[in-house]
């Protein structure tokens, strides 16, 4: 009777079949220590913040995305560059800015005290205001735009990077300075920049420098002072192109001496202004007299009540 052909077959499969056994757990082993690195590498992953393919239904397809993702990292690191420096010049834009807008102020504000230095501020020889500069940030400031356009245009954007070789100790400070102020007062402007002092000179004294205006003088001083500069400030406000004669309020004027009485209403009057004095006591200063008086629960005026005390001069013609 002649062999079966499976005898024939299943003989050398049955003499290797020990080595295959040994190869196939060799190799389920392989799976199952790759399985655990993957397992390990995955965790490294979403400890190092790679967490967007986590939610994945099955871990192969994490692992699919994940290289995936990776395929592209030239294209998004050359992204994130663009915008890197796209930020940056933006920042330096807002730096010059701030610059800018403290030199334009700086200069306001010399125009401003060549309008006040010529009036008589009451035994004062000296009155002005000027700006004192934030030294510290506006070195901070500037150290970053002289950097910024020292490097490269393709280099710009590293002066805010925390790896960049331009992050030496000095620009950190300057830029940690800046983030500082800025968190601080949750954004950063002109007036971060300086603090106002105020000049003070007494007739034969020393210039001295106050923060503060109600402690660089007396009373009376630091309320006259108080009004020109208000004065000057409407003034400089004024539309230009437009003569408007306005009127301006001022409650316990008799607190001013007669001297100084007269100087603010010659100053109010230089400047556009008419000057309403509200006194409980006679003032000689006065042109009119206005009573108010009352009726039905209203403070009422009449220009047919006005009292001419000293008619104002007219003009030569």
């Amino acid at each position: 009777m002649p062999h079966q052909p499976w005898l024939s077959i299943t003989e050398p499969v049955l003499e290797d079949l020990a080595d295959n056994l040994s190869t196939y757990h060799k190799d389920c082993q392989t799976l199952i220590n790759l399985d655990e690195q993957i397992k390990t590498r995955l965790a490294e992953l979403h400890a190092g913040g790679l967490t967007k393919f986590q939610h994945s239904h099955q871990p192969e397809q994490e692992v699919s995305k994940i290289i995936e993702f990776a395929a592209h990292l030239p294209q998004e690191a050359q992204a994130l560059e663009r915008k890197a420096r796209d930020a940056v010049i933006n920042v330096t834009v807002c730096l010059r800015q701030l610059r800018d807008g403290l030199l334009t102020f700086k200069s306001k504000m010399k125009e401003f005290n060549n309008l006040i230095s010529r009036r008589q501020i009451s035994d004062l020889s000296k009155f002005k205001i000027e700006p004192q500069e934030e030294t510290a940030l506006v070195e901070a400031i500037n150290l970053l735009i002289s950097t910024a356009e020292k490097v490269n245009t393709g280099d710009t954007f590293e002066l805010f990077n925390q790896h960049s070789v331009l992050d030496d100790e000095t620009l950190n400070r300057a830029k940690n300075l800046l983030l500082g102020e800025g968190k601080a007062h949750d954004f950063l402007r002109v007036e971060h920049l300086f603090r106002l002092t105020f000049i003070v000179a007494k007739i034969d004294g020393q210039p001295d420098s106050f923060e503060d205006i109600d402690s660089a003088a007396s009373n009376g001083t630091v309320l006259m002072a108080k009004l020109v500069t208000g004065l000057a400030l409407l003034h400089l406000m004024q539309d230009k192109r437009h003569q408007v004669r306005a009127v301006c309020y001022l409650d316990e004027a008799s607190a001013l001496d007669v001297r100084n009485q007269k100087i603010l209403i010659d100053t109010a009057d230089e400047f556009g202004f008419a000057l309403i004095f509200a006194s409980p006591t006679p003032l000689i200063t006065a042109r009119y007299c206005v009573p108010i008086s009352r009726a039905h629960g209203y403070n009422q005026i009449s220009q047919k009540s006005w009292q001419i005390l000293s008619p104002k001069e007219e003009a030569a013609t």
